[in-house]
């Protein structure tokens, strides 16, 4: 498979921002001609394509889009849920959810980037010393209503910090501040049976902490109506997390009680299946080797 990438020249920009997509791997080849692609990739994330605050992307800086339309590879890591993509363009999507797909068929839900856990994996002690964990911030009532709950369950050992920021906005904390935050947080994780993971601001989009749970092998509570999990043929997510319809969070102690059922030698070893596959299909350190096969497998190049 050829892969033609954009250039800056292309779009009319100096240069593109750091952290850009390339498709890598076996029988992938780049080439600088646009005439013998067989794949178009926009390597920046299609944010840059947007001309204002609240817009859609210009599509129209694409030079070689019209009748490739289909042979176009984009990428987001960002929560651009309301920006849409032509029809039939292959999309990798972090913010990906049910009415994203509903208007943006093509669109392949992906994870976001998140840090290898696996140095953390381990138990410190040899045993758990949490039944649940959440640190971090409590962006809706939904969230603040399953947190309540939980601190309220006399038999449930929990470890629970609330934030009122949000830890991804540069300039929140200052940097000893968040190593800070992010040690007790990882800390606190590690020391548990299970994470706790309740739909953030957008609805549907999968929160980091699912993700940094499955990276660190550890078992998801998770509440969120209309998400859409990444490579789900593939990964069998109820090995990875409960799912907690969000009408039924006031009832989220019933849902849970199978999983306090549970040896802990079952949930580590639950734990242990979700980190497989975070470093098989998630692990962002193989993206490009990941999005190549995807790709190769939606042209037909497999």
């Amino acid at each position: 498979m050829k892969v033609y990438n954009y250039t800056p020249e292309d779009l009319g920009f100096e240069a593109f921002p750091q952290g850009t997509l390339r498709l890598q791997g076996h029988n992938i080849k780049q080439v600088t001609d646009p005439d013998k692609a067989d794949v178009f990739v926009l390597p920046p994330i299609i944010r840059i394509l947007v001309p204002g605050s609240g817009q859609q992307p210009d599509w129209n800086r694409l030079p070689y889009l019209e009748g490739n339309e289909d042979r176009h590879v984009v990428y987001s890591v960002a929560d651009d849920m309301y920006m849409n993509t032509p029809p039939t363009m292959i999309a990798f999507r972090c913010e990906c959810t049910q009415d994203v797909l509903k208007r943006n068929p093509d669109t392949i839900a992906w994870p976001w980037p998140v840090d290898d856990l696996w140095a953390w994996m381990s138990l410190r002690d040899g045993r758990f010393t949490h039944d649940i964990t959440f640190h971090g911030w409590v962006s809706t009532g939904l969230c603040a209503k399953a947190l309540d709950i939980i601190e309220r369950i006399p038999y449930l050992s929990h470890d629970i910090r609330r934030d009122k920021r949000f830890w991804g906005t540069r300039g929140v904390f200052s940097p000893e501040e968040y190593v800070k935050l992010r040690r007790t947080f990882l800390d606190s994780m590690q020391a548990s049976r299970t994470s706790l993971s309740v739909r953030s601001i957008p609805s549907g989009v999968i929160r980091y902490r699912f993700y940094e749970a499955m990276s660190m092998g550890r078992f998801v509570i998770h509440v969120n109506d209309g998400c859409v999990y990444p490579f789900d043929w593939a990964i069998d997510y109820d090995q990875v997390c409960l799912r907690v319809p969000e009408a039924a969070v006031d009832k989220i102690e019933q849902h849970m009680s199978a999983v306090w059922a549970l040896p802990d030698q079952q949930l580590i070893e639950m734990g242990l299946y979700a980190r497989e596959m975070w470093d098989r299909y998630l692990n962002s350190a193989k993206w490009p080797e990941i999005m190549g096969e995807v790709v190769k497998e939606i042209e037909g190049y497999l």
